[in-house]
């Protein structure tokens, strides 16, 4: 942790700030604009220290606030972090019910944040005593006269002096304000998780990660993505000419096309290395600075309110939509100008320095993990959901997750999410022919697991790429799960203290039912009538395939006037 969280870029916003910290944004206006949780969220969170909330939110909030001081005080954690939110909030019960929900998220997100802390100090504590045990155990140097006193191994965990905040803060400043694309100056889980460079330059590796359905072979279809991580692009007549054997292609094969390739390819045929789509995953932590820079800022809903007041005649006839701050609007105004490598306005937002300068066009996820991040959960959404809601389902989902995972902290869970993995200045290249030999499918093979992300719209559960990974999902018997802004819907009805939540939680999941009965592929929309004909030619009845591309209308939503997957 260090700078990115002490700004509020990082999951737990002003975890470690004091409250009069000069020249940084009290805890007061942090609190304020903490993102709103209910009051079932923050049980659940607390139920892990024994301290279940049954009561309504604004009854209990003054005694659970008094008891999690006490609680977190004990801890004697360097930052005292949950400490300083709940203090902060002592004012509360004065305020409107939405405002003491947003004190509510950050305490939850504080506390969640001592408990990381703590990890963190044990891991330290034992690395110093491993060290400590090695410098004792081993032989000890001859003295000399002329020697400086020996000094004894390191300091035992008891005698170790906890850092204060400013000295932390001060010490991680510089790590955290570096490229998020340098390895060198990634967290230590994030060190872990993201992919050698050198593993990248191995066919072996790049075989089995480009291999989308684990048949231990490469197809028509996965071989030009595999060729594209050795920036080889070769034409059909001289791929034709160099391969040995006949497709698909073992891994002993697929090497010596490599190595053949590298000598003779001429420049024409080369292309800039691409990391392969089953490694384009996105931390929390990434997300979550997107967010803070962009998002939360107002900055990207400013662009949105200056498009639609410009283009308000044609909103009104229906020839452009409305614009929000959704997937949709993180496109053109944040992905594609951070991936090229002239500047944009969207560089001048990034005052932090997270987000590196492109040398050429690519993914955004690419532009921060250049060597790839190993994948834990793909993520089926709609674009046309907001960015915020979408990315506090993923923050929930992680938050129960990160351990199950041997993660050190919820922000280095990493999701797939095309918007971020896809190359959206060469989309259809990048989607290729055929789904199932495509992106999507070789994120879904290397994912541990996956998410559907809904809102109240439930909108992909009307989106034919949605309705492919699903397929999928099912096909490589993939664990899936669908999830909202407050957790996982499978659980939303139990986990509901009160009549109220439990009324709601009824009623949406009645709505996710009737709506579930009306999912056809057939029906389903796209925003590329060559995407819909393919999928449907993979998820349709046999017997069904050649009547629907006559029989199916397709319709073409705003997409910006690109062909962008769902």
């Amino acid at each position: 942790m260090g700078q990115g969280y002490e700004e509020g870029y990082g999951i737990f916003p002003g975890e470690a700030m004091s409250a009069d910290a000069e020249g940084i944004e009290n805890w007061e206006a942090q609190l304020m604009r903490a993102g709103s949780l209910n009051s079932e969220q923050l049980r659940l969170l607390f139920a892990k220290r024994s301290e279940i909330w049954s009561a309504p939110l604004s009854g209990s909030f003054a005694s659970n606030r008094n008891k999690s001081i006490g609680s977190s005080a004990t801890d004697s954690m360097p930052s005292g972090g949950a400490s300083l939110a709940m203090r902060a909030a002592g004012d509360a019960l004065s305020r409107r019910e939405e405002e003491l929900q947003q004190m509510e998220g950050c305490l939850r997100r504080s506390l969640a944040a001592v408990i990381q802390e703590r990890a963190e100090v044990k891991t330290q504590q034992e690395g110093i005593q491993k060290s400590a045990n090695a410098v004792q155990e081993g032989p000890k140097p001859e003295s000399s006269q002329g020697s400086q006193p020996q000094v004894q191994a390191g300091p035992q965990p008891e005698a170790a002096s906890p850092v204060v905040p400013d000295q932390r803060i001060a010490a991680t400043s510089t790590k955290l304000a570096a490229s998020p694309g340098s390895q060198e100056h990634l967290p230590r889980q994030r060190a872990q998780a993201t992919c050698s460079g050198d593993r990248l330059q191995d066919p072996k590796f790049v075989f089995r990660v480009c291999d989308a359905d684990g048949s231990n072979n490469l197809s028509e279809h996965e071989l030009p993505f595999a060729l594209r991580a050795f920036g080889l692009c070769p034409n059909k007549a001289t791929l034709k000419q160099a391969l040995k054997t006949t497709l698909p292609l073992g891994e002993s094969d697929f090497a010596a096309l490599v190595s053949e390739l590298k000598a003779a390819l001429p420049e024409d045929q080369r292309c800039d290395k691409a990391v392969p789509h089953g490694l384009r995953g996105m931390t929390v932590e990434q997300l979550q600075r997107v967010d803070a820079t962009f998002v939360s800022t107002g900055w990207l809903q400013g662009r949105c309110d200056d498009f639609n007041r410009t283009n308000a005649s044609e909103i009104k006839a229906g020839r452009e939509f409305n614009r929000e701050a959704n997937l949709y609007a993180l496109d053109p105004y944040i992905i594609q100008p951070l991936t090229k490598p002239a500047l944009s306005e969207a560089h001048s937002c990034d005052v932090a320095g997270h987000f590196p300068r492109a040398t050429h066009n690519c993914s955004f996820s690419e532009l921060l993990n250049p060597d790839g991040i190993e994948l834990d959960f793909f993520v089926s959404h709609y674009w046309k959901h907001l960015f915020k809601k979408t990315l506090q389902a993923l923050i929930c989902w992680a938050m129960m997750t990160y351990t199950k995972l041997g993660k050190t902290g919820p922000q280095h869970v990493s999701f797939w999410l095309c918007i971020f993995a896809l190359n959206q200045h060469q989309v259809a290249s990048e989607v290729g022919t055929s789904p199932s030999g495509g992106p999507f499918n070789a994120a879904i093979f290397q994912s541990k697991g996956a998410v559907m992300v809904v809102g109240e719209d439930l909108g992909p559960f009307f989106r034919i790429w949605c309705i492919f990974e699903v397929h999928r999902l099912k096909e490589l018997q993939k664990a899936f799960e669908l999830i909202c802004d407050s957790g996982p819907i499978s659980s939303m009805y139990n986990d509901a203290s009160d009549t109220e939540s439990k009324d709601a939680a009824a009623r949406f999941l009645k709505t996710v039912g009737q709506k579930l009965l009306e999912v056809s592929a057939v029906t389903a929309q796209s925003s590329s009538v060559t995407d819909k004909q393919a999928i449907l030619s993979e998820v349709i009845n046999p017997e069904s395939k050649m009547p629907v591309a006559d029989l199916v209308r397709f319709e073409r939503p705003h997409a910006g006037g690109q062909r962008v997957p769902s």
